[in-house]
């Protein structure tokens, strides 16, 4: 009767702990969080240069799309053929003579976040958080830091935005002398090799309805 008793007491920890299992298992898809994915209509990007020391230009690139992934990996691409500087011809140029886009047509954003540094962001609706990001341009892959406010305008859409102008120096992907093919393709000197990038991105979480 003990050996008989002690293996059914056994039995059922055996199944309470199988069930137990299973329902954990069940109810893990339920309590992940959605990917998140980019707005393009809704969202922004915008660069400023200078030339002839005084001359601001402020440009955009039109066509993005990215994606938040549920464990924080993010990435967002940057159709280059989209820049948009207002002047067709000014378009061409940076096309393919600075950003040489029939070689890179792409640029890239990748970055890792912890998703618990915003489990509380439902409750606050706003924070600043700090941002490491790799930029791939031209070929090149740059680490960089930042400061971006997160804000959750609807339970299902949130803004990812840049808490002041980004540096992005020329040098730093090797485009140097793409600066030097534009100031003689527009006769003008003094291009400032470093832009001021500025973005608003909108995520709508995966199987909602986009930005209107």
């Amino acid at each position: 009767m003990g050996f008989s008793a002690a293996a059914f007491s056994m039995g059922a920890r055996i199944r309470t702990f199988g069930l137990l299992v299973a329902l954990t298992l069940c109810a893990a898809p339920a309590l992940a969080e959605p990917a998140w994915i980019l707005d393009p209509a809704a969202s922004s990007l915008t660069y400023q240069s200078v030339k002839k020391n005084t001359i601001v230009e402020t440009n955009s690139i039109r066509n993005i799309k990215g994606r938040l992934e549920p464990d924080g990996s993010a990435k967002v691409e940057f159709d280059l053929d989209s820049v948009d500087t207002g002047v067709d011809l000014r378009n061409v140029r940076m096309r393919f003579l600075f950003f040489e886009t029939f070689k890179y047509p792409v640029a890239t954003l990748t970055a890792k976040v912890d998703p618990a540094a915003f489990a509380d962001l439902k409750t606050r609706r706003r924070m600043t958080v700090p941002l490491t990001f790799t930029l791939n341009l031209h070929g090149v892959d740059k680490e960089m830091q930042t400061e971006v406010v997160v804000t959750m305008v609807t339970d299902t859409m949130v803004s990812v935005a840049s808490k002041s102008p980004v540096a992005v120096q020329v040098a730093d992907f090797g485009l140097m002398p793409a600066i030097e093919k534009l100031q003689q393709a527009a006769n003008v000197s003094s291009i400032v090799p470093t832009a001021s990038v500025s973005f608003d991105f909108i995520f709508n979480a995966e199987g909602s309805a986009p930005a209107p």
